[in-house]
């Protein structure tokens, strides 16, 4: 699917319109088609080091800057605080496309064209950027500049801290501090040095749309430099695993992986219906125990910040897994929700450590076979979360029990549950 020119070739365009890919761990890489970050969980590698939840961005971008017949190239795109909008990349942005869910991007630098596409290793916390020289009559110098971080990808990091930067083989290995999860950024080809230094006050208007902190600071931990001929390929890794594909293997596998979800789909049906096959691998993600091992399958809520939800899973399940074929998948997702229930009732959601799960005796119950459904009105929410009313989440009080009570207001918070706002009218999360 190609997008018309018109779609990028402003900035309000091309900060509105936004991709995503995912790694069925509950981790992804998102943005906007002018690859300047808008929103706090925009990320090149938002890694789940607890599948799907324990969420933490690391690599947030990468700055591409070209040397082309004596000209220079800027094609990225960045917004920061006070308005100023640069570099201004999608101004020789020629072309932007989804192939099969995979974003790709082609930027016209006088006669040569470079096309740039982004995918993740599935099951794997890493992320690959893929640059082709696709047309030119000589050669182009590429720099690359990584802008990291360490933060969970709810919050946002002010800069001036110490990240170590140690030397891998053609790239780095950075450590944000002794607890941190290592990661490392590498390319398959080119040189590295190291060249640390912060980038300021990067701002993120979708967040100050909804009145909430809206600047960052990036890590730059070095620069990569590389010259391709025509046809020549370079592919940039940024990943949080101990071992990882070579850049042409993963993706053949991610092809191919691709490839045979959408055999799952008619002879002879539309585009859409492709591309909606695709877009629901995205929310079937793999679970893990508490020791750490994957054995469940679950259904993502919602990109970029929810997590799996006990209703929301089996409402959408039908679409995802059975219209699609994948029945194994909808049977793992009905045994990994089944193994949590307690009393009739299953989870409302999971919890990110290993309390009990809560679970909301008047919206989630369960029907087996042979057995009646459980819908225990006596048994209140402070039973399950420490709260009097049937609990969103732990962050405000159920509609349904609170109806005859005079209404709060409520807005969205950013780590997905709702707040008191003096804004909005009473309403109940998920509708």
């Amino acid at each position: 699917m190609t997008f018309p020119r018109t779609d990028f070739a402003s900035a309000s365009n091309a900060f509105e319109r936004e991709w995503l890919v995912t790694n069925a761990l509950g981790g992804f890489a998102c943005g906007t088609v002018a690859q300047a970050n808008t929103r706090r969980y925009h990320g090149l590698l938002v890694a789940s080091l607890q599948p799907p939840v324990q969420r933490v961005l690391m690599v947030s971008k990468v700055e591409v800057h070209v040397r082309y017949r004596n000209r220079s190239y800027e094609l990225g795109s960045n917004e920061f605080a006070g308005g100023t909008i640069s570099p201004r990349g999608f101004e020789v942005l020629s072309a932007f496309e989804d192939d099969e869910g995979l974003p790709v991007w082609t930027y016209a630098c006088a006669d040569a064209r470079l096309e740039q596409r982004v995918w993740m290793a599935d099951g794997r916390n890493t992320s690959y950027v893929r640059f082709q020289l696709q047309d030119a009559s000589a050669a182009m110098d590429l720099e690359l500049r990584p802008l990291c971080t360490y933060r969970d990808y709810h919050s946002h990091a002010r800069g001036g801290w110490s990240l170590e930067v140690a030397d891998e083989p053609r790239g780095c290995r950075v450590t944000a501090f002794s607890a941190a999860r290592p990661y490392r950024v590498l390319t398959d080809r080119g040189d590295f040095q190291r060249e640390p230094d912060w980038y300021w006050n990067f701002y993120h208007r979708a967040e100050a749309e909804r009145g909430l902190d809206a600047t960052e600071d990036l890590f730059r931990p070095g620069t990569f430099r590389v010259r391709l001929e025509p046809r020549d390929v370079v592919t940039l890794i940024a990943t949080a695993e101990s071992e990882f594909d070579p850049p042409a293997t993963a993706f053949d596998r991610e092809h191919k992986r691709r490839r045979s979800l959408l055999r799952a789909t008619p002879s002879g049906a539309p585009d859409w219906i492709k591309r909606l096959t695709l877009a629901a691998d995205q929310f079937i993600v793999r679970r893990s125990a508490p020791g750490g091992e994957l054995r469940g399958t679950t259904v993502i809520a919602g990109y970029p910040w929810f997590s799996d939800w006990g209703r929301d899973t089996m409402i959408a399940l039908p679409g995802l897994a059975l219209a699609t074929g994948r029945t194994q998948d909808a049977a793992a997702i009905l045994r990994t929700f089944a193994a949590h229930v307690s009393e009739g009732m299953l989870p409302n959601r999971f919890r990110h450590h290993r309390l009990a799960p809560p679970r909301n005796p008047l919206r989630h119950s369960c029907r087996s076979p042979g057995r009646p459904a459980v819908r225990r009105r006596a048994r209140s929410a402070a039973h399950v979360d420490g709260r009097q009313g049937g609990g969103l989440g732990g962050h405000a009080a159920d509609w349904q029990t609170r109806r005859n009570q005079r209404a709060v207001a409520l807005r969205p918070h950013p780590n997905g549950g709702l707040g008191p706002s003096p804004q909005r009218p009473a309403c109940r999360r998920g509708l």
